[in-house]
């Protein structure tokens, strides 16, 4: 019986590229009322609801979550527990510690992550729109 190398490994390297693809697929199904990290809200004694967004302030923080009220009412929020831009425009609320900042007014470290909404806008921070 002949083996043919290089078609095996063509094969086998299109196989890996169609089974990397449908696991992204996978991970990034975000689906309202989902939990990430801890199960147990009770583990953290803080939480903010709000639409996540990628950024922090300074060198605070790597996402932030958008509340009403304007860029004071932000909650900047870093994990090591869940990769967070996987909830980039969606409204969650998040569960956690708060640390002090020195630039941001409200710093976080996520331990959950519940989506709330995957179809959000976020509120204005234009103060000229406001009514």
């Amino acid at each position: 019986m002949f083996f043919d190398k290089s078609s095996a490994v063509k094969a086998l390297l299109l196989q890996s590229k169609y089974c990397k693809l449908v696991l992204l697929d996978k991970f990034n199904d975000v689906k309202e009322g989902d939990i990430f990290g801890s199960p147990n809200e009770d583990d953290f004694k803080d939480n903010a609801q709000g639409i996540l967004q990628d950024g922090g302030i300074g060198n605070e923080g790597s996402h932030h979550l958008v509340r009403p009220g304007g860029v004071s009412q932000n909650v900047y929020l870093t994990s090591s527990v869940t990769d967070l831009s996987k909830f980039i425009g969606m409204e969650v609320e998040v569960w956690g510690e708060t640390f002090a900042g020195e630039q941001a007014g409200w710093l976080m470290d996520v331990g959950r992550v519940k989506v709330l909404d995957t179809t959000i806008a976020a509120p204005s921070t234009d103060s000229a729109t406001a009514k």
